[in-house]
């Protein structure tokens, strides 16, 4: 006999836009599959590629820039583009630069 233990998804919020974020979205999702909804939230649009930046003065690469919307999309995370102002971690959820609240 089997019982059903379904409930909502644990909701992970990731602040900030870089390697390390992005690395841990994708691991998250990748190991914790439909169990948690993720949110990225970064104040920049873009991921910015920065160890081909410091070829860029000398014309031999180019820093690549990716939506992070997109990175999002892929492993059905939201990015949100704003700051983190607060954990508020008492009532489980962060506050934005903008005045939202992420539960």
């Amino acid at each position: 006999m089997t019982t059903d233990t379904h409930t909502d998804p644990l909701h992970v919020v990731i602040a900030g836009g870089g390697v390390a974020a992005l690395e841990t979205m994708m691991a998250l999702r990748s190991l914790a599959g439909d169990r948690v909804r993720i949110t990225l939230l970064a104040p920049e649009r873009d991921f910015r590629y920065r160890p081909t930046a410091v070829a860029e003065p000398f014309s031999i690469a180019h820093a690549r820039e990716i939506a992070l919307a997109g990175i999002c999309l892929d492993f059905d995370a939201c990015h949100v583009c704003d700051t983190l102002a607060a954990v508020e971690s008492g009532a489980r959820r962060v506050v934005t630069g903008g005045g939202e609240l992420i539960a």
